[in-house]
């Protein structure tokens, strides 16, 4: 099936959860760098983790929102709860994108 045939709530829950994963694709080996940094310092260099903080951003909702989510569960939870919402979020855009374009159909 062509990229172009998929419902726009599909294909803009495929960009939001896609996005999503490249990010945390990106994010993991940086937070590990990090880390590695950190514990090579003695504990000196916490200013280290600054660097991965941009590719965080598809976890930060998770992580505003529901603070002891965090506590409670691992990571890898987080991190699949974060590509879901943005998989939502996504998909909510993309149906709203839908709704306007078949208006302006209709209106022609």
């Amino acid at each position: 099936m062509n990229w172009k045939h998929w419902p726009y709530w599909l294909r803009g829950g495929v960009i939001g959860g896609g996005l999503s994963v490249l990010f945390v694709i990106l994010y993991i080996p940086c937070e590990q760098a990090a880390l590695r940094t950190f514990v090579e310092s003695g504990g000196v260099a916490d200013l280290a983790d600054l660097k991965c903080f941009p590719l965080e951003w598809p976890m930060l909702p998770i992580q505003i929102i529901i603070p002891l989510f965090l506590s409670t569960f691992s990571g890898t939870i987080l991190i699949v709860a974060s590509i879901l919402l943005w998989f939502f979020i996504g998909s909510l855009t993309g149906t709203l994108v839908g709704y306007i374009k078949s208006k302006n159909r209709n209106l022609q």
